[in-house]
C-alpha cells in the first residue's frame, strides 16, 4: 500500500487481523493542537505515537493508566478522555462540589468530588462511622481518588477490586479487622455518604480505563488455553470491538463524534466554573482510484489541566481499516472549515 499524505499530521499504518479473521491495513492520523485564544492550533514539529500504554508510577496491575496505546485495529464508539482537576467554585475551599462534561445534545457526565475523609470504628465489632470532609480548593481527577482498591491477605493473596484496583475505600478481607480506611473522594454523592467499608461503589473519572480491569477486559473475549493454542496472537472468537474503547462507558460516543461541537466543562477551572472550548471542524478524507476512504474520529483526548490555557493540548486520532490494501494508492486530504 502506498499512502500519500496530504494533510500537516503524522500517519502510521499495520496490519491486524480483523474480528472476522481477515487481515486488514489499518490506517491512523494524529493531530495535537493547542489553545490559542478561543480556537485550536497546530505547532509543526514531530508527533509521537504512542506505542504502548503509560501507567503512573508502580505496578501496571493496580496503578492508573495515564495514556492508552495509538495502536488499535477499530473502536467502536469515539473516546472521550479528559485530564483535568477539579476546582471549588468561588475560589473557596469546599467540603464537596460537583464537576460535568457536556456536548449538547450527545452527552451529559458528571459525579461529585470531596476533600479527604476516614471511615473510622472503635473497635472490629462496632459500627463504621465516617468523618466530615476536609475543606479543599482541588481534587485531581484520577482513579486512585475513586472508589476501588487492593489488600494484600494474610496468605499473601492480593484481593482486589476489578473495576479499579487503583481507588481507595475497597474494603476486602484483609481490611476488615482494620479500624480505619481512606474513603474515596470521586464519585456519585449519594453513594459518597451512605457507604460503608464493604459495601461496593461505582467508579467515576474522566481518563482511560486500563485494559486489565473490568468491565473493559470482560470484552477481550475467553483467553483461555483453547485460544492460545489455536487462534494467537488473533484475538478470540468471542472478543468485541469494544475492548479497544479506554474511555469510561458515559465518555464512549456513538455513532462516532465529528468535529466543530461544544464541549462545556463544569467546575474544571480555577477561573470560571463554566468553561466552554469546541472541537475543531477537521475530517480527514482519503480517495483511491475514485473511490472514498471514510476516516472515524475515534479518539478525543482534551487535557485542560494546566493553569494556563495556551498549554492545553487537544489529541484527536482518526482511523480506518482497508481489505486488499497491498497495491492501492490512498491519497489523503484534511477538510477544515473551522480552526
Amino acid at each position: 500500500m502506498r499512502l500519500i499524505n496530504n494533510t500537516v499530521f503524522q500517519t502510521m499504518t499495520f496490519d491486524h487481523w480483523m474480528p472476522d479473521d481477515t487481515e486488514a491495513a489499518v490506517v491512523i492520523v494524529k493531530a495535537v493542537l493547542y489553545r490559542e485564544g478561543d480556537a485550536w492550533a497546530y505547532r509543526p514539529g514531530q508527533v509521537e505515537f504512542q506505542i504502548s500504554d503509560l501507567f503512573d508510577d508502580g505496578d501496571p496491575a493496580d496503578t492508573p493508566l495515564l495514556a492508552e496505546q495509538d495502536i488499535a485495529p477499530g473502536k467502536a464508539a469515539t473516546d472521550l478522555l479528559i485530564r483535568a482537576t477539579a476546582y471549588a467554585p468561588g475560589d473557596t475551599p469546599l467540603t464537596d462540589w460537583p464537576v460535568s462534561v457536556e456536548i449538547p445534545d450527545r452527552l451529559r457526565y458528571g459525579f461529585h468530588v470531596r476533600g479527604p475523609s476516614i471511615w473510622t470504628r472503635r473497635s472490629t465489632q462496632s459500627a463504621w462511622s465516617l468523618s466530615s470532609p476536609e475543606p479543599v480548593e482541588h481534587v485531581p481527577i484520577r482513579y486512585d481518588l475513586a472508589y476501588g482498591g487492593h489488600v494484600v491477605c494474610d496468605d499473601g493473596s492480593i484481593d482486589v477490586f476489578e473495576q479499579n484496583p487503583a481507588g481507595l475505600g475497597y474494603a476486602g478481607t484483609g481490611t476488615l479487622e482494620h479500624l480505619e480506611l481512606l474513603a474515596p473522594q470521586i464519585g456519585l454523592l449519594p453513594e459518597l455518604l451512605s457507604a460503608k467499608p464493604g459495601t461496593e461503589m461505582s467508579v467515576h473519572g474522566f481518563g482511560p480505563i486500563a485494559k486489565a480491569w473490568l468491565p473493559r477486559r470482560a470484552y477481550a473475549g475467553t483467553l483461555d488455553e483453547i485460544w492460545q493454542a489455536t487462534r494467537h496472537p488473533r484475538m478470540p472468537k468471542d472478543y468485541d470491538l469494544r475492548f479497544w474503547n479506554a474511555a469510561p462507558g458515559p465518555l464512549q460516543i456513538e455513532p462516532f463524534l465529528k468535529g466543530g461541537v461544544p464541549l462545556i466543562f463544569g467546575n474544571l477551572r480555577p477561573d470560571a466554573p463554566e468553561y466552554r472550548i469546541t472541537l475543531p471542524d477537521i475530517s480527514i478524507i482519503g480517495q483511491s482510484a475514485g473511490r472514498e476512504i471514510a476516516f472515524d474520529l475515534d479518539t478525543i483526548c482534551i487535557d485542560i489541566e494546566p493553569i494556563e490555557t495556551r498549554h492545553h493540548m487537544l489529541t484527536l486520532l482518526w482511523r480506518t481499516t482497508i481489505k486488499d490494501a497491498a497495491e492501492m494508492e490512498i491519497e489523503m486530504t484534511s477538510a477544515k472549515t473551522d480552526a
